[in-house]
């Protein structure tokens, strides 16, 4: 009679047997695929299989016995992930594999997978930054006081640093006199937060991607601070205005209403914001919105106005908005 333990030895080879025989190749590796009578073990004869297992088994059956050296290479899941649109395209087509068509179940776990993929894909540029989402507003508000024609004479250096084609030709030095912390200056106010170093850091370690434009702003509409002018002061003004800041405050509703007529006059002169003028159609909107009596939403909403409660970080430049 056999022990315990070599009872629980043979249960465990019978289940490795078992688990073996939903991954191998049951063609025996021969190139070009299964034989037209071979039935191949699906996703539901392999309960403990996950998505991944199931596309693994399948390549292994149906494509790597020729693309283990033809193009594509589907020797590694590197390759594979990158290859993920042709296999899928190609299989749908019935162009592959060649003259052995795919299920339709095996479709299904192709397709599932290149959606699976594809959602990870977009979910991870989403949280990548970009430069006009996140590095631009850091980069008019703390940079461009200097490094921008539109600069003070006495001010202004180079390189300028207003459009992303000049932000990435400086991208290594401009990586390195902020990770020496020697850029903005000491005495420029207000420097770099901790948060938008590291909203740096991170997107010069993903290549710089570009990202989107915002939309451009239909002024022949309504405007309103909740759909428009909120965007706005944060893409142009927070970063130097914002809480604990220069005065005025502009961060929020109560702040931005409260400083709107300063803050247009400022724009309109050419004075702010320092990295240049806002586009025609910015500045046409936002004055509109202030004509307007700087409505917060369409709907008529008007939340209270008070005082920022935030004390300024620095005196604000002499002709900031005054």
């Amino acid at each position: 009679m056999l022990s315990i333990r070599a009872g629980k030895l043979l249960l465990l080879a019978l289940f490795v047997v078992a688990l073996a025989g939903c991954v191998m190749d049951p063609s025996g590796g021969r190139r070009g695929g299964r034989e037209a009578n071979d039935t191949p073990p699906t996703v539901k004869d392999c309960p403990t299989s996950s998505p991944s297992q199931a596309v693994e088994a399948l390549l292994t059956r149906s494509c790597k016995g020729c693309h283990s050296t033809q193009q594509p290479v589907l020797a590694t899941s590197v390759q594979i992930k990158a290859a993920v649109h042709k296999i899928v395209d190609a299989v749908n087509a019935d162009r592959m594999p060649p003259g052995k068509p795919l299920s339709a179940e095996e479709k299904k776990i192709l397709a599932d997978w290149r959606a699976t993929e594809t959602a990870s894909k977009i979910q991870l540029m989403l949280a990548q930054p970009t430069y006009w989402n996140d590095i631009k507003p850091i980069i008019d508000t703390k940079c461009t006081w200097c490094h921008s024609a539109a600069a003070k004479p006495e001010d202004k250096r180079a390189p300028f640093l207003t459009t992303y084609a000049g932000l990435i030709a400086q991208a290594d030095d401009v990586q390195d006199e902020v990770a020496d912390d020697k850029m903005p200056p000491r005495d420029r106010t207000p420097r770099l937060s901790n948060e938008e170093s590291k909203l740096l850091d991170q997107w010069f370690a993903t290549g710089m991607p570009e990202g989107l434009p915002p939309a451009p702003i239909d002024p022949t509409k309504p405007i309103f601070y909740k759909d428009t002018i909120q965007s706005l002061l944060t893409r142009s003004c927070i970063g130097c205005h914002g809480s604990g800041g220069k005065t005025p405050l502009l961060e929020g509703y109560p702040a931005a209403r409260l400083a709107s007529t300063s803050a247009l006059a400022a724009v309109k002169a050419g004075r702010m914001p320092p990295s240049g003028v806002l586009s025609e159609d910015a500045l046409v909107a936002f004055e509109a919105w202030v004509t307007a009596g700087t409505p917060y939403d369409s709907a008529g909403t008007t939340p209270p106005v008070e005082e920022p409660k935030n004390p300024p970080r620095g005196p604000a430049p002499a002709d900031c908005l005054e």
